[in-house]
């Protein structure tokens, strides 16, 4: 049931809705990371929620250092805020 429900979240995001939760978390992306962001959710979302190791590897591939501590920070904080939903 959970995934099903996500995927429908998943399906319906947008670019823009990556360049605002960025914004509003003082991230600031590039286009290019924007877009490689929203790829990498759309096609890996299940990945990202069930193995922390495949999403951390991916920002810090991805995103310089200052960026990735924040973003890394933002993973953990909402992995847990969102915990009991999760399991």
């Amino acid at each position: 049931m959970k995934y099903f429900i996500l995927k429908k979240y998943i399906d319906k995001l947008t670019l823009e809705d990556i360049k605002n939760f960025a914004y509003n978390n003082n991230i600031s992306l590039t286009k290019e990371e924007t877009n490689d962001s929203f790829y990498f959710i759309k096609n890996n979302w299940q990945k990202i929620l069930d193995n922390d190791d495949v999403a951390i590897c991916e920002i810090r591939k991805k995103f310089d250092s200052n960026k990735a501590k924040k973003i890394e920070q933002l993973y953990f904080e909402y992995k847990q805020k969102y915990q009991k939903f999760l399991k």
